[in-house]
């Protein structure tokens, strides 16, 4: 009875007081303009030290000690944390006072945080992100060194799967190459895995690198040991992977893809740290016919002089010279000729969602890709006979095109006397053979 008597009185004496009605608002403007003795009578008074605010849209509410982390106030903190308030406390995001420190940029409130309690160092938001996570995306280098002052885990990961390394080099939040390079330094200095990959895609730092265009950290990443050769979930390594996203791809036949200088300055440093250019795992792991795909017969040459084989041949049956007819770059068909690259080969390629079986000539044909199929005949194509009569895929493309069809009539024309020659020169040495023989006999 005493108790609840108790109770009522401090209920009744609340109601009463208009300070404690307004507590929110009260210690909100105490904190805001640092009044040290307002915010240690209303605390006096029944205020909680684990009071929470929250805004009318919900969105970012949080505790009276994130808000003292966040506007910097060391001496709030302080009597906060003497009076035993919730340091784990966490707003709608998951994210702690400490975290909030860090995002401010309160150095000396955050040194207070993990002098009082340094299992703290550790703690994630609701996104699994660690305080490194956060100060690594923000490139504050000041608080990397205070966060590993105190064992900050360097290689936390978050719930996609991304370490601190990973989120600096994916980072929107930092416009200075050199703070960016810094950072990624001091984790590799602290011992970040370099070759841990992220579960979704499969992608390490360096194939993140390579996809933010970011080649100081590529090689950065490649001195730190980097393994070049390691493919994502699609089969690419950080080369091809390069080449495929990072080169715009010409629609026009003819016309080579304009390579930015450090796109070209990452392949370089991709193929000297070691790539393979002969890698087998599916068409997109091979340096030459990704070259070939986005029409560079500069790759190319670069490639093939590196010791890429032209005329490597997947399970699929996919050539780097059928990749190129595919695009319709005929330039790139020119270069792989030069170096005596094999094209009757058939391998298979999917045009809408229908896979066809053809050889170089035979997609372009199917393409109407006429300068290319020219120049394959020009090349020593033997265009077999039946190929068009017994195939609809080809023979009605064939026949849209006037020159190509009476290419085709006379060749086919050439086959049939030529066969017919065949035959005949066949049927006259079995006769010689047999009147060898009955002369042999009758000696």
């Amino acid at each position: 009875m005493e108790e609840e008597f108790a109770a009522d009185s401090e209920d009744e004496q609340r109601s009463n007081d208009p300070i404690l009605e307004n507590m929110e608002w009260e210690l909100y403007k105490a904190v805001d303009e640092g009044n040290i003795e307002r915010f240690v009578e209303l605390l006096d008074r029944g205020c909680d030290v684990d009071s929470f605010f929250i805004d009318e849209a919900n969105i970012s509410t949080k505790s009276l000690l994130h808000v003292c982390c966040e506007k910097g106030k060391k001496e709030l903190v302080n009597i906060l944390l003497d009076r035993n308030t919730n340091l784990s406390a966490r707003d709608n995001w998951g994210q702690t006072p400490l975290m909030f420190c860090i995002l401010a940029g309160r150095t000396e409130v955050a040194k207070i945080m993990l002098d009082y309690r340094p299992e703290l160092i550790n703690d994630s938001d609701k996104y699994g992100d660690t305080c490194l996570h956060f100060a690594a995306l923000n490139g504050m280098l000041d608080f990397m060194d205070i966060l590993f002052q105190y064992n900050a885990r360097v290689n936390a990961i978050n719930q996609y799967g991304f370490t601190p390394l990973m989120s600096v080099i994916i980072s929107r939040d930092i416009e200075s190459t050199d703070i960016r390079k810094s950072v990624v330094n001091l984790l590799i200095a602290m011992g970040a895995e370099i070759n841990l990959y992220e579960p979704r895609g499969k992608r390490t730092p360096l194939q993140l690198a390579v996809l933010t265009k970011h080649v100081d950290v590529v090689e950065i990443l490649l001195q730190a040991g980097a393994d070049p050769n390691i493919a994502d979930r699609s089969g690419k390594i950080p080369l091809t992977n390069c080449i495929l996203e990072n080169i715009p791809v010409k629609q026009a036949t003819g016309v080579a893809p304009i390579i930015d200088p450090n796109i070209q300055s990452m392949i370089f440093l991709l193929t000297q740290a070691g790539s393979n250019l002969n890698l087998t795992m599916c068409e997109y792991s091979h340096a030459l016919i990704c070259a070939s795909f986005v029409g560079s017969a500069e790759l190319v040459q670069f490639f093939i002089e590196q010791g890429s084989i032209p005329n490597m041949v997947f399970p699929s049956g996919v050539t780097p010279i059928l990749a190129a007819v595919s695009r319709n770059q005929i330039n790139v068909v020119k270069h792989l000729l030069y170096w005596n690259c094999e094209f009757q080969n058939r391998g298979r390629i999917c045009r809408k969602r229908i896979d066809y079986y053809f050889d170089p000539f035979e997609l372009a044909i199917f393409m109407k890709n006429w300068e290319i199929a020219k120049l394959l005949l020009f090349a020593g194509y033997q265009w077999k006979a039946g190929l068009v009569e017994k195939n609809e895929d080809l023979r009605d493309p064939l026949l849209a095109c006037e020159e190509m069809a009476k290419c085709f009539f006379i060749r086919l024309n050439s086959l049939l006397y030529f066969g017919q020659l065949r035959n005949s020169m066949r049927q006259c040495c079995l006769l010689k053979g047999n009147l060898d023989l009955m002369i042999s006999y009758s000696e």
